[in-house]
């Protein structure tokens, strides 16, 4: 394509050139010293360094020598692989289709190793001493390497061919030219028409006989397809070689001497001396010129089917020269043509149709024409008969009669412009037993001895509609009331209905149970269903109610049902105490300690009872202790030491503590009494009963009472307790053993040490 213009090989125009010989396309662009080959798998530009150096970008990298610059994206950034940059400069021509891209086979990151490779014979060419007058100018190595992972990576012998196409090119420019082909064993051989031979060096402008190249001292070389020797190729595009040049003929193929042919209505020859074409026109038979006398004929001058480059004269019809010629009628008219066989001008005429016409308009015989009269009670129409003047049917117009008669429920109205009124519905017509009944827009009237039908008249969108609203009835007898249910219809009613007289409650096993109002009663087998028959305002109604009951029970408790009632009770599986952000869980037998206070221990009983256990410490004072024994008790709870000797005798002491039992505990703390301190005791001979005698006496309670307090638990309720108030402490005389065991049963607080 040059200028969108298809052209063929030997083409030049405007400097530039195109020329073929077979295998490759040349394209030359004489401005910019720019040469381009095209063959069927590959294309190479060639351009000066001298004004393209720097100056270029794309595939061809930047054309400074310098390739670590030359894998550049469109959009000016590096690739770290060469094989990424070429689609990246993709022209993007959505009506363009050759341009489209295949996935393309890139090279591995590792060489595979050759022995793995096929068709290894045509890559070892490039290598070879075929291409030995070129390796010096063009490293081989690249290529072959090139070659070995196209062999690699697919079974196509075509690919193959295509990079030796390659080197050979890149020799052909540096003046290296190598006819390779002829040893790839017929695998890249080119096949060339029987008139020509294929030549791997030969020249890039092939001269032809009418050649529109310029003749230069070209220095490439080319591979292609050449006529033999003795014959010479006729023209760039026909492939046709001739021994000497021929005459060209309009198809642009030769045309041997001493041949003639026909073109453009001239008769042509080959000059057998000068092979030159000499045309001359078609002679042709003087024509026979026609009179063209009838009205409307002309000559005109027409080609012959037979003999088209001569042309004939004949008589033409051209209605525009025919005179007084009628093409169009008046309304109410009609245009006819006779039958005139033969003729160019046909007189024309206008008969007229069986219609009338007024203010343009057409009306059919009996058809009313309006508003043709200022008196608005004239009636004017078409007839039949024939207007002397204007040939075509005449008007008639009368005065109308108005009917000002209207029946029962209608009025007559006349509106403006109008000649008659007429008869407007105001009110429902009804017709009952040969009366007419009126019924007024707005009311309703009900058949006399029929409570269930009525019929209202009412205005929808300026129309009287009457509406005829019918009752139905669900109920109609007592056999329509169920059990319990007495039928009842007042006065002036349509329809009756059921009273209730008992509350009926359906199961779910469908039987039924009789409440008598007042009554209230739940199923045995649903103890949460209470149903409350009631009577107000004669009104009798079933009340039936649903109670929900709380099964979820707190940490300790289980929920257990009661037969017979609703709801059943939350009771006790074991103790619970609650602490700071938690809830301890106690099993009977179970003891628990708190960590931040050893003085307190809570067992849980086989009532699932929390007992508190307090350990009392006795009064402390650490300046009676000897130094260095201080120390905590085994439970943590108090402390101990050595007493220094240091007799305090026997007195009360108290000390202030809450009580709790079962969980509950006191609302205030309670003083707890007890009795602590030194007797006198000794282990002496005895003169008078000749022994040993013991001598012990111990601090006891001398007196004390029994105490009530109220205890308060968590669910908000309180029980009673009762606690041991020791009011007067002392030395007793009977041993000390028998004091021991009454104060463990007694449960008084420990004495202090």
């Amino acid at each position: 394509m040059f200028n969108q213009n298809i052209v063929s090989p030997g083409f030049t125009k405007d400097g530039f050139t195109i020329s073929s010989t077979g295998v490759d396309i040349i394209v030359g662009i004489e401005a910019i010293k720019a040469r381009i080959i095209f063959s069927d798998t590959l294309f190479m530009l060639t351009l000066p360094m001298s004004m393209f150096y720097n100056n270029t970008e794309g595939l061809c990298g930047t054309f400074t020598n310098n390739r670590s610059d030359d894998c550049l994206f469109q959009n000016g950034t590096y690739a770290s692989d060469c094989s990424q940059v070429a689609s990246s400069w993709n022209v993007n021509n959505v009506t363009d289709t050759l341009c489209s891209l295949n996935p393309a086979l890139l090279p591995t990151e590792e060489t595979p190793t050759i022995s793995t490779c096929i068709a290894t014979n045509l890559c070892d060419i490039i290598i070879s001493t075929v291409f030995d007058p070129c390796h010096e100018n063009v490293p081989p190595d690249t290529y072959f390497q090139m070659c070995m992972n196209t062999a690699c990576q697919t079974n196509n012998e075509n690919n193959l061919c295509s990079i030796l196409e390659l080197y050979a090119n890149q020799c052909q420019l540096q003046g290296k030219c190598v006819d390779w082909r002829h040893s790839t064993d017929n695998k890249c051989a080119y096949k060339c028409p029987l008139e020509m031979d294929y030549q791997a060096c030969g020249p890039s402008e092939q001269p032809t006989c009418y050649s529109k190249l310029p003749v230069t001292n070209n220095k490439f070389f080319t591979e292609g397809c050449f006529c033999k020797a003795g014959t010479m190729l006729f023209n760039y595009y026909s492939n046709i070689c001739v021994p000497t040049c021929p005459c060209i003929g309009p198809d642009g193929m030769p045309k041997m001497p001493g041949s003639s042919w026909t073109t453009g209505c001239h008769d042509c020859v080959c000059e057998m001396n000068s092979v030159t074409v000499e045309c001359k026109p078609v002679l042709c038979t003087p024509p026979v010129i026609p009179s063209c006398t009838r009205p409307g004929y002309t000559l005109v001058e027409v080609k012959d089917p037979q003999q088209p480059c001569c042309p004939k004269s004949e008589c033409q019809c051209n209605r525009s020269l025919c005179q007084n010629t009628t093409t169009a009628c008046p309304l109410g008219f009609q245009l006819t043509v006779p039958d005139a066989k033969g003729e160019c001008c046909v007189i024309n005429e206008c008969k007229p149709m069986n219609v009338c016409v007024e203010n343009g308009t057409i009306y059919l015989p009996n058809q009313v024409i309006p508003s043709l009269l200022p008196d608005v009670c004239a009636e004017c129409t078409c007839t039949s008969d024939t207007d002397p003047v204007s040939m075509i049917n005449a008007v008639a117009c009368l005065s109308k009669e108005c009917v000002m008669m209207c029946q029962e429920g209608f009025n007559y109205t006349v509106q403006e412009g109008q000649c008659c009124g007429t008869c407007v519905q105001v009110a429902c017509i009804m017709t009952v037993e040969n009366e007419t009944i009126l019924i007024q827009p707005g009311e309703t009237w009900h058949m006399p001895g029929n409570n269930c039908s009525s019929y209202s008249c009412q205005t929808t969108e300026g129309h009287i509609v009457l509406t005829n609203v019918h009752t139905p009835c669900t109920v109609l007898s007592q056999s329509d009331c169920g059990t319990g249910y007495r039928y009842t219809i007042e006065a002036g009613d349509c329809c009756g209905k059921c009273e209730m007289l008992t509350c009926i409650v359906t199961l779910d096993n469908n039987s039924t149970h009789v409440l008598q109002p007042g009554d209230v009663w739940s199923p045995a087998d649903n103890p949460c269903v209470t149903h409350e028959c009631t009577h107000n305002f004669n009104t009798v109604s079933l009340d039936s109610k649903v109670k929900l009951c709380v099964i979820n029970c707190g940490q300790g408790y289980k929920y257990k049902e009661i037969t017979g009632e609703c709801c059943g009770e939350c009771i006790k599986v074991a103790c619970s105490l609650d602490m700071d952000n938690m809830t301890k869980i106690l099993q009977p037998g179970d003891t628990f300690i708190p960590p931040n206070n050893a003085c307190i221990k809570y067992v849980c009983s086989q009532a699932y009872e929390l007992v508190a256990e307090k350990t009392s410490c006795p009064e402390f004072n650490a300046a009676d202790c000897k130094e260095g024994t201080i120390n905590m008790t085994a439970d943590g709870c108090c402390m101990t030491c050595e007493m220094e000797a240091v007799q305090k005798n026997c007195s009360l002491y108290s000390m202030s503590t809450e009580i709790q039992s079962g969980g509950c505990i006191s609302a205030v703390p309670v003083d707890l009494t007890y009795c602590a301190g030194t007797c006198s005791s000794s282990f002496m001979y005895s003169l008078v009963t000749n022994m040993m005698e013991t001598t012990c006496t111990c601090c006891i309670a001398l007196r004390s009472a029994i105490k009530e307090i109220n205890l308060m638990c968590p669910d908000g309720s309180s029980i009673s307790s009762s606690y041991t108030y020791v009011e007067e402490c002392g030395c007793s005389v009977p041993s000390c053993q028998d004091i021991i065991n009454n104060g463990e049963n007694s449960q008084a607080p420990p004495p202090p040490p």
